[in-house]
């Protein structure tokens, strides 16, 4: 499971759509709802932001939370999250290989990913370390790109 700051190592603006999709899913614990109304808060001013920045409770009850708020997920909740966890990774070399796989299994293994996960085939002919993390950086530029992020 990831946390809420996850959005602040990445850089990548937490967005309704991922916090709906990451509690749904089991990603993101149901307090990312108090930290998503909190972040709306100081950072928007949204008065709506009150009740999530108060809530405790189960991640059914987040769910309901953020929908009576107005948020949910428009279909892009798995791609900004995966975004904003993929681009948090700190790590290098076969760490950061490691680390990626772990993306890949919590993700449900999305074919997009194949061409920098190192036990998958890809048609490049290339699969040093080297050349899937240029892959992988390449992966997350695109989708900062794709995503508007």
């Amino acid at each position: 499971m990831y946390s809420f700051d996850v959005f602040k190592r990445s850089g990548v603006t937490p967005q309704a759509n991922a916090i709906v999709y990451g509690i749904k899913s089991g990603l993101l614990p149901a307090s990312a709802a108090s930290d998503f109304g909190e972040y709306r808060m100081v950072r928007y001013g949204e008065e709506g932001s009150i009740d999530l920045l108060i809530f405790e409770g189960s991640p059914e009850e987040a769910v309901k939370a953020l929908a009576a708020a107005g948020y949910a997920d428009d279909g892009q909740g798995f791609d900004v999250l995966r975004l904003a966890v993929l681009s948090s990774l700190g790590s290098s070399g076969q760490d950061l290989l490691d680390d990626i796989e772990g993306v890949y299994a919590d993700f449900g293994y999305p074919s997009d990913m194949e061409l920098f996960i190192y036990y998958m085939p890809n048609d490049s002919g290339e699969s040093s370390p080297e050349a899937l993390i240029r892959r992988f950086h390449a992966f997350v530029a695109s989708e900062k790109e794709r995503l508007g992020l």
